[in-house]
């Protein structure tokens, strides 16, 4: 009977941590989704610039991941006025899970240099357009704060070369948390101004509305014109751990509180201990 319970909780676990992921995709490759197939979850891409937010709805996925390195430049539905824009906030806000990586931050805030896209993220982004700093290569990740994010995943890693795993030094939000630091090997000569104190930003996680905002600042080597750099191992784990997360749900973040008495309560419990406590003496 033991066992037969074990099994029935271990298939409800299974079923409990597949998902559904809507892949936003930059037809770079094809390793991101077959990692998340392996994982358990279901997988569903298009390429984000011909997207306009309805076809696939968002409403009916675990995960929203829009990956725009290898075809970068673009707004979805090849249009800055895109509806798909509002959609997907609205997805957000709802109680959707979005997961972004720094192409996004590169697109918004590149301005002089024909990009200037995707400003229709900014009620999502976790950090401040105004802050951006140039590219950075390669160095190592290292958690900050541990989390469900970050699940089976060494506390540091090191990611690829120059040219083939781009970053950026940008401020974040308030309200943003930094889940993961990342240092850089190479630095633009600002890159120090955007140390939070702790770090570069790596990992970040922003609570919009009901829902959860996922920055990865890392653009997976899918660099334009780059083959042969696909998403290192750590990366896809975190990609996988990110369907369906909740930040506030998140009991390594968010502990559930100690139950304390307040002092009037404990008081009372203490005379009623020494009042049963003097009757059994006197008994």
């Amino acid at each position: 009977m033991r066992i037969c319970i074990f099994i029935l909780l271990s298939l409800m676990h299974i079923q409990a941590i597949a998902g559904s992921v809507l892949i936003l995709d930059d037809d770079y490759g094809d390793e991101v989704s077959q990692h998340l197939q392996s994982a358990g979850h279901t997988v569903t891409s298009v390429a984000y610039y011909k997207w306009d937010g309805t076809n696939p709805a968002p409403n009916d996925f675990d995960l929203v991941l829009l990956l725009n390195g290898y075809e970068y430049g673009a707004d979805f539905d090849e249009d800055a006025d895109s509806p798909a824009y509002d959609i997907l906030i609205d997805y957000v806000e709802s109680g959707g899970t979005f997961m972004f990586t720094e192409w996004t931050a590169y697109d918004m805030f590149r301005r002089g240099i024909n990009l200037d896209t995707k400003l229709g993220l900014e009620p999502l982004v976790p950090f401040n357009g105004e802050s951006y700093l140039d590219y950075d290569y390669g160095g190592t990740f290292a958690t900050s704060v541990p989390s469900a994010l970050t699940r089976g995943v060494p506390a540091s890693f090191n990611v690829m070369n120059k040219d083939s795993d781009g970053g950026v030094c940008i401020a974040l939000k308030a309200g943003a948390r930094m889940l993961m630091t990342r240092d850089f090997d190479y630095y633009s000569s600002e890159a120090t101004e955007c140390d939070l104190g702790g770090g570069h930003p790596g990992l970040v996680v922003y609570g919009v509305g009901q829902g959860t905002v996922v920055w990865f600042n890392s653009d997976l080597g899918h660099e334009d014109g780059e083959e042969g750099y696909d998403a290192g191992p750590n990366h896809l784990k975190i990609i996988a751990n990110s369907v369906g997360y909740d930040v506030r749900a998140d009991t390594t973040l968010n502990p559930p509180p100690v139950p304390t008495l307040p002092l009037f309560g404990i008081g009372i419990l203490a005379s009623l201990l020494g009042f049963f406590g003097w009757r059994r003496l006197r008994s």
